[in-house]
């Protein structure tokens, strides 16, 4: 009726980032804050597939882990983080660096039990 648990806590971590960054911090300050921010949301949000690798390991199947979600998450991880090491900013390289290597871990896991047959 007012909405879920998750869409409140939502929007109220992202009032709090934004209250946080726009009175309390100024120049530098600001940016190293919504920087952190960034980092710590982003990883989360490439590590949340992941959740799914116990599953995986359990049954023995990638049935519940699709390929092209683990396959893009490399990519965009993989291109972001050259983006960031090429001199723009820790803020780009650094949870891009996470991404990668988190999408590798799904790849991987991808490749060891791809071929087979799930067993519960």
């Amino acid at each position: 009726m007012y909405g879920s648990p998750l869409a409140i806590i939502t929007f109220f971590v992202f009032a709090v980032v934004a209250l946080v960054s726009m009175l309390a911090s100024h120049g530098n300050s600001r940016k190293l804050c919504c920087g952190i921010a960034a980092t710590i949301f982003s990883t989360i949000m490439y590590g949340s597939p992941l959740s799914i690798i116990r599953l995986v390991i359990k049954t023995k199947s990638v049935e519940f882990m699709p390929l092209f979600l683990s396959l893009f998450l490399f990519l965009c991880g993989a291109s972001c983080f050259a983006f960031g090491l090429l001199g723009k900013g820790p803020f780009v390289a650094i949870p891009h660096g996470f991404d990668f290597g988190l999408g590798t871990v799904q790849l991987i896991l991808y490749a060891i039990y791809c071929d087979k047959k799930g067993s519960t």
